[in-house]
């Protein structure tokens, strides 16, 4: 009786220490983002440019580092990933087209809550700092014309973000809020940028 009681608080021990060890993790982050953009100019009379919704790809790399304590239930992660936002609105009968792509690097905690051995819920929070790549401008063609003003050239920023996922196995899915962002460093114009995104994962190791 003792050798078998001795044997299950053992097994109990080892489950626990391998629970409570530092892990890291390698996903790859593929996505899909649901992007809004408008532009506000508070100078002229074109006042408010909304341009269509998009959706657009993203692609990323996660390394996580599970802490070792409260059974692995909490990590902090970096995901770098890379998106693109292309769309045109129209306001006076002028042509506007925004053309945004960003190197994201989002810094963030998660908490798990684990439904059985292989199965698990999340939610996360983090920072990201955002710089602008290539040639990201928005610019504006009168009446369709070749005469425009000078491009209004979109810069780095940082902002929040939150999300909750449900992970298996290797694999895991994510929907993730990053907040409303003024992506134009000007007085008296305003770019408000914000998207939604679905991110799926593939634990490397």
């Amino acid at each position: 009786m003792f050798t078998e009681y001795n044997g299950i608080q053992n097994e109990a021990n080892n489950f626990s220490t391998s629970q409570n060890k530092t892990i890291v993790n390698l996903k790859i982050t593929p996505g899909v983002n649901f992007t809004n953009f408008s532009m506000e100019r508070s100078m002229n009379q074109v006042g408010k440019i909304e341009f269509d919704n998009k959706t657009s790809f993203r692609i990323g790399v996660e390394l996580e580092v599970l802490l070792p304590f409260n059974n692995n239930k909490w990590s902090v992660f970096i995901d770098p990933n890379y998106s693109n936002y292309k769309s045109e609105g129209v306001k006076l009968t002028n042509k506007w087209t925004a053309d945004i792509s960003y190197f994201e690097i989002p810094i963030g905690v998660r908490h798990y809550m684990y439904l059985n051995k292989n199965s698990k819920i999340f939610i996360d929070a983090m920072y990201s700092i955002a710089l602008s790549t290539g040639k990201s401008s928005v610019k504006t063609y009168y009446n369709n014309l070749s005469i425009k003003d000078p491009d209004f050239e979109i810069s780095n920023i940082s902002y929040l973000s939150i999300g909750s996922g449900f992970s298996y196995k290797r694999y895991s899915v994510e929907a993730r809020y990053n907040v409303n962002r003024n992506i134009l460093n000007y007085v008296f114009n305003k770019g408000n940028y914000s998207n939604f995104s679905i991110i799926a994962g593939y634990k490397i190791f």
